[in-house]
């Protein structure tokens, strides 16, 4: 039996151990921890001189010799330089040099680094709380926390746009979202079920930090052509495309459960790389097939490309969405930046030809109903130009017309007679003027019998010029205007100027349609009684002519 000193792996002080058939498989450490000396001998360490990591037995004390370059592991007074730490994933016991930096694990494979995993020793047996945080870059998705022992009362913060997910034994349990927290049982309801509800010791869980912002600026390329057929010529061609697109985490769990597994980090290019990304299969495929069924629906031309490519691009999206959703991602910008067509194939430059001469003969034909439309709308101009002058002219004649008509009837109003009178009379003076001479009077007498004028032609133009001098009496009552001149006797109101209204004259007919003013029976269409003659304002009754017999004036 031989006796050796043993590092008890929760104080890190040295006990007396022996090897042999006999010998006491359990010590007691003065802390209290009970050291198993079968399990608890086989340490990992440094070599301080080559810096291999070894696995040795500390039963040969300083005898232990490195495996790789043959030199002593330890010596007499190194014992009192070795720090002791648990590996962050198995929780085997790590012997390292407190010089040393990193260790790895030879039971695992796992990197410790030792002044953080000390550090971390020194928490867990002190029961200190600890401040849980992570402050990566923005292409990080998926960051694990080195801490996986955790004391009640640690403060865990979550930056916008992160989601902190605590893991206990593979499974996903509490999440919290962007803020301060304190690790107590009920603010982790799901880890309490697990604990059975025991809040006075540290707890051992894996906390992830995902990265929910969107990444941008993700590049994606075609490595070999897209084939498809041109839907206007069915002719195959086969073009390459790139581009852009932007991703982000829609759910955490899925991504932790589905992609990160027992991984340390997640970075977007391990997704999207295009060389080597997990998702580039996927990526590549959906726009192979996808960007062919889109050209080939849309009828879009070979030589339309560029201007489609915001259809072609949402219809890529759509696809590749459909397969990231149950990773818990999305893309939420994918953009075709540039389409690389077949200029060597000759196929392509002869279309190519035949589509330049196609536009142009549309862009003459175009440029040609744009002139006639041009010319036709100049000819609408010109004729509205002449059409407006021609209304202009005719309201200025018109207008020139009224303001002599009114000039007249106003002058005549002022003198007191009518326009009809003023007619008459110079009728009247014609006809004796043109009668001066004896010979002339069988022709004045004439003209005066088809006037109705009669043989007493010289009474009766002396009675026309009297007429014509003196206003026009009228009815020993008068006439009110609707100015407020009452008892007028002229033809036109002295006060306004406004002519003397005609008072309708009515009748009944023999249908018995009663009140009629027209000449005609609006019912039954017979003529007006007496129609055939009629009664003069002179006082000539009975008259059949078109003018007065007595005074001239004409029928009305």
């Amino acid at each position: 039996m031989s006796k050796f000193m043993i590092e008890c792996p929760k104080c890190h002080k040295y006990n007396e151990a022996a090897n042999g058939l006999f010998a006491r498989r359990s010590i007691p450490c003065p802390c209290g921890n009970i050291i198993n000396v079968r399990n608890d001998k086989i340490v990992t360490r440094v070599c301080p001189n080559c810096g291999n990591t070894v696995v040795y037995d500390q039963s040969e004390g300083t005898k232990a010799r490195c495996p790789v370059c043959g030199k002593q592991l330890v010596a007499d007074g190194d014992m009192k330089k070795l720090i002791h730490f648990p590996c962050r994933t198995c929780g085997c016991l790590l012997q390292a040099d407190k010089t040393a930096d990193r260790i790895t694990c030879a039971l695992c494979g796992a990197e410790n680094d030792i002044k953080a995993e000390v550090r971390k020793a020194q928490l867990r047996e002190k029961g200190e709380p600890a401040t849980i945080e992570y402050r990566g870059d923005r292409k990080t998705l998926v960051w694990r926390h080195p801490m996986t022992e955790f004391v009640f009362g640690s403060q865990l913060i979550v930056r916008e746009g992160q989601e902190a997910i605590f893991l206990r034994n593979g499974e996903a349990l509490d999440s919290f979202g962007p803020g301060r927290h304190t690790l107590e049982l009920p603010a982790m309801p799901r880890l309490q079920e697990k604990l059975g509800g025991t809040g006075d010791i540290p707890f051992r869980a894996e906390v992830y930090f995902v990265n929910m912002l969107t990444v941008f600026n993700q590049k994606w390329g075609t490595p070999n052509k897209v084939s498809f057929r041109d839907p206007d010529t069915n002719i195959p061609f086969d073009i390459g495309a790139s581009g852009g697109f932007s991703m982000r985490i829609t759910n955490p769990r899925k991504v932790l459960g589905r992609i990160v597994g027992t991984q340390d980090d997640l970075k977007s290019e391990d997704l999207f790389d295009m060389n080597n990304g997990y998702f580039r299969q996927t990526i590549l495929g959906r726009i192979k097939g996808r960007m062919a069924q889109c050209i080939q629906s849309e009828m879009i031309s070979v030589f339309e490309l560029d201007s489609h490519l915001d259809v072609i691009s949402r219809s890529i999206q759509d696809a590749v969405n459909e397969d990231l959703t149950d990773y818990g991602i999305e893309l939420p910008d994918f953009t075709v930046v540039n389409i690389v067509v077949p200029e060597d194939d000759p196929n392509y430059r002869e279309l190519k030809s035949i589509h330049a001469k196609k536009v142009l003969d549309m862009e003459k034909a175009r440029l040609e109903v744009n002139v006639h439309r041009v010319r036709n709308e100049s000819i609408v101009a010109d004729a509205e130009t002449e059409a407006e002058a021609l209304r202009i002219k005719k309201k200025a004649e018109a207008d020139a017309y009224g303001y002599q008509a009114t000039a007249e009837a106003r002058e005549m109003r002022e003198k007191g007679y009518t326009y009809q009178q003023e007619t008459q009379r110079k009728t009247a003076m014609a006809a004796m003027e043109n009668g001066g001479g004896a010979a002339a009077a069988g022709g004045i007498a004439a003209d005066m019998l088809q006037l109705g004028v009669g043989l007493s032609a010289a009474k009766q133009v002396s009675e026309l010029t009297k007429a014509a001098l003196q206003p026009e009496a009228d009815s020993a009552e008068g006439w009110d205007c609707a100015c407020g001149q009452k008892g007028n006797r002229l033809a036109f109101c002295p006060n306004c100027g406004a002519k003397k209204p005609v008072s309708a004259v009515t009748w009944d007919c023999a249908c018995g349609q009663r009140g009629n003013t027209l000449m005609y029976c609006p019912n039954c269409g017979a003529r007006r009684p007496g129609a055939d003659t009629w009664d003069c304002s002179c006082g000539q009754t009975g008259n059949k002519l078109p003018f007065c017999p007595s005074c001239g004036r004409k029928r009305p």
